[in-house]
This record gives structure tokens, sequence and C-alpha cells, in this order.
């Protein structure tokens, strides 16, 4: 059994839970030792550590991570559909020396499909892209890019299973 934390009650509510959805399917069908269907919630990062990590990378991010973040603190979605990377990997990563053509005002939040493809925050525009050898795609909100997220986790789920 993996652990889940508990949805809280706050801006990504239904996209979470959609998601917890997703992975207890998963979890509990028999195509479950397919390492396609990996999930992986951390625990939820604290206040304090959110905190810290803005004033580290001197930012303020959108409510919306930092609720993801008061769900889980770093987490794997359906193998390669996304991963969030916890506090102290991403303050890690923002500190590290960029390539040339990498946007400097980019903080790296995760990955996407597991192919190079990354998550961003951009400092200066306050949103999402996700980013893969220059081509960029910007999300309004981290709620759209959860969405684009669980279409392809149903995707995956429904080689394997059906879902409702």
């Amino acid at each position: 059994m993996i652990f889940i934390p508990e949805v809280p009650n706050n801006s990504l509510k239904s996209e979470l839970e959609e998601i917890v959805f997703l992975a207890k399917t998963a979890v509990d069908s028999e195509a479950y030792e397919e390492e396609l269907l990996t999930f992986e919630f951390n625990p939820p990062a604290s206040e304090d550590e959110i905190n810290k990590l803005e004033a580290d990378l001197d930012i303020v991010f959108e409510e919306d991570y930092k609720d993801f973040l008061r769900f889980s603190n770093g987490a794997i979605l359906c193998f390669n559909a996304a991963e969030f990377y916890n506090l102290d990997d991403v303050n890690s990563l923002a500190k590290q020396e960029k390539e040339d053509d990498f946007p400097k005002d980019y903080i790296i939040l995760g990955e996407v499909v597991g192919d190079g493809e990354v998550l961003c925050y951009s400092k200066n525009n306050r949103n999402y892209i996700s980013y893969f050898e220059g081509r960029k795609k910007a999300y309004d909100s981290l709620i759209d890019f959860l969405n684009a997220v669980i279409v392809d986790i149903k995707d995956t789920l429904s080689e394997y299973m059906h879902i409702d």
C-alpha cells in the first residue's frame, strides 16, 4: 500500500481528489506491478518549510503551488506523467548553474513525461511553464497543469484497466 496524504480543503481540492482516486484505482488494480502505474506521495510541507524556500529564493509562489505542497512535499504521479520535486530539490536546482539557453527567471518545480521536459515557475510572469529543448507551454495556473496531467494519467491507466 502507498502513503496518500489527506486532501486539504484548498484551491486544488477537486484536482487532488481526482489524482488520489486515480492513484487508489491504480494501486488496487491487478496491473499495479507495472512500473508505469507508480504513484508516490511525500508528507505535506509545513508553512515554515514553504516560507523558508520562498525566503531562500527571494520569491513568493502562487497560492496554488503552496496548496500542492500542503498536500505533498513532492510526488510522482503515474510514473512519468509528472513528478513534483520536494522543497529541498527545488531549492538546490534553483541555485545550480543553468544552461545558457534556459530562462534565468525559471524555477524548476518538477518533471513532465520523464523525457527531460520540466515544469517551471516564472518569477517574472508568475505562471507555470513546461519547458523542453527551448519549447515552452504556459499554463495560467497549477490547476490547468494538473488537469492536463490528469488526462495523461487517465490515458495511461486506461491501457491497463477500466476507469470511471
